[in-house]
């Protein structure tokens, strides 16, 4: 019952109703907000949790128990599924927001944004893994997966809330696969679902509002002892 709980719990169902909630219940507040609300909960949620991390960890993985494995690949492919669902849905002629190149250009920057915040942060905080690898935090997998769900969601949300549930639900099962290898911490798992969140939210909201210049976002690389990203926004 706890391990199902704690599944539940790493869900984050209010996260999906968040995102689909983006055009519809909140459209007074400033996109900026909206954009970074998900994310920074999601990332101070792993924060909060980190000296939790071990007790965390034996719901989901047990040395000696070998039925809460799995294989480490796994999670290695369904990363990208709901990136494939887009270009699937556009190859049978369900046109999402934008056209398929657009949409390609906006996943592939989304895509370098989100490696530029985790790349530098596994270098900088130098975690170790549960099994006792090096850089563990944030996960780049559950990072990659959620930034796949959320350009999912882009794409095709405002047709149907079921794309969106779908994409983060198979985000959500790619932490899930990270914990249960004994890959990454709980901490990390948040972490990197904040990031892939927020690389796509804000990679949409700069096009979205780029030709009205009401937002400007730019992202540099950086090093100041050690590897970094600069983001700079004008409002």
């Amino acid at each position: 019952m706890k391990l199902i709980l704690l599944l539940a719990a790493l869900a984050v169902p209010k996260l999906i109703s968040a995102q689909y909630a983006d055009s519809i219940a909140v459209a007074r507040r400033h996109p900026f907000v909206r954009a970074i609300a998900g994310p920074t909960i999601l990332i101070g949620a792993g924060l909060a949790i980190k000296s939790q991390n071990e007790r965390i960890q034996k719901y989901f993985y047990d040395s000696d128990d070998g039925s809460r494995q799995t294989p480490r690949t796994l999670s290695d492919y369904t990363q990208f599924i709901p990136i494939a669902m887009v270009y699937a849905l556009h190859a049978t002629g369900r046109k999402g927001e934008h056209k398929v190149l657009k949409a390609t250009s906006l996943a592939l920057q989304s895509e370098v944004l989100m490696v530029a915040m985790v790349t530098p942060l596994k270098h900088l905080t130098h975690e170790t893994r549960p099994n006792g690898g090096s850089y563990s935090f944030p996960s780049g997998h559950t990072a990659q997966a959620f930034m796949a769900a959320t350009f999912l969601h882009k794409e095709y949300g405002y047709k149907n809330r079921w794309y969106s549930i779908a994409g983060y639900t198979m985000a959500t099962a790619v932490g899930t696969f990270r914990m249960l290898g004994n890959r990454h911490w709980a901490s990390d798992v948040l972490a990197g679902a904040g990031i892939g969140v927020l690389s796509t939210n804000l990679v949409y909201l700069y096009h979205k509002h780029r030709d009205t210049k009401k937002l400007q976002v730019t992202a540099l690389p950086s090093y100041n002892r050690g590897p970094g990203f600069y983001l700079a926004m004008k409002l």
